[in-house]
This record gives structure tokens, C-alpha cells and sequence, in this order.
């Protein structure tokens, strides 16, 4: 059996923007008492605007890039690729804390998680800091 990344990729996704939209909803409850607030969501939605839609559009680019980079890449040697593959999206949608959570779930061999994150730093530091030789 064939295993994909498609449904953590997507998983992934929808977490982050409930984990965006629940901290703007946590701000909120902070600053007034929204108990009887029936239009809270609609609140949440318009003071995140631009921002939010930006962080979609991001989101979902970075899923379709990690899809297809997926399908172009030969990973087939490679022991729990997908699982790397799936956290190194996970991690440019919200952090390296998300890679370290997608990690522990998906539970790929230790060497390759180092290996993964250790890569990306490389490609990442070689890519936003122009002084740095490339590989």
C-alpha cells in the first residue's frame, strides 16, 4: 500500500488557521465579555482581514508546492519521506514547532528527522542570506 501526505498536509492547514482564528478569539475574550456576542466570529474575521487571507493563500501555495515537489522528488529509498515531507510543510506553514509537533505524530527514524530539519536550514540560510556560498 502507497502511503500519501495529502491528508496531513490539508490537516495541517486547518490547524494553523483554527489555531489563528481560537488566539484571536482568546484576545478578544481577554479585552470584553463576548459570552453574548452572536457576531464574535465575524469580528475575528474582519480585525484579522488582509492578513489572514494572506496566511491562507500562503498556506495552501505551500501544500500544493510540497504536493507536487513531493511527486517530482524520488523519496522511494528514503524510509518515512513522506512523514519528512509532510513536517517540512507543516514547518513553513507555522514554524519549527510545528515541524517537531508533525514529527512526534507522524513518528519518522530519528536520523531522518535531523536530517530533515538540518537540510532545510542549509536551503533556507542558503536562499535569504546572499553572503552564505551556496551548496
Amino acid at each position: 500500500m502507497e502511503e500519501s501526505f495529502g491528508g496531513v498536509g490539508t490537516f495541517s492547514l486547518i490547524s494553523a488557521w483554527y489555531g489563528h482564528v481560537g488566539t484571536c478569539i482568546r484576545s478578544r475574550n481577554l479585552m470584553s465579555n463576548t459570552d453574548d456576542n452572536p457576531s464574535l466570529r465575524a469580528g475575528v474575521l474582519k480585525d484579522t482581514g488582509r492578513l489572514l487571507a494572506a496566511f491562507i493563500v500562503g498556506a495552501i501555495a505551500t501544500v500544493t508546492a510540497s504536493v507536487i515537489a513531493a511527486a517530482l522528488v524520488p523519496m522511494k529509498g528514503v524510509i518515512g519521506g513522506w512523514k519528512i515531507a509532510a513536517a517540512l510543510c507543516s514547518r513553513h506553514i507555522g514554524g519549527a514547532i510545528n515541524y517537531v509537533a508533525v514529527s512526534d505524530v507522524l513518528s519518522p527514524p530519528p536520523a531522518i528527522v535531523t536530517a530533515g530539519i538540518a537540510a532545510d536550514n542549509v536551503v533556507v540560510a542558503a536562499v535569504s542570506e546572499p553572503n552564505i556560498p551556496k551548496p
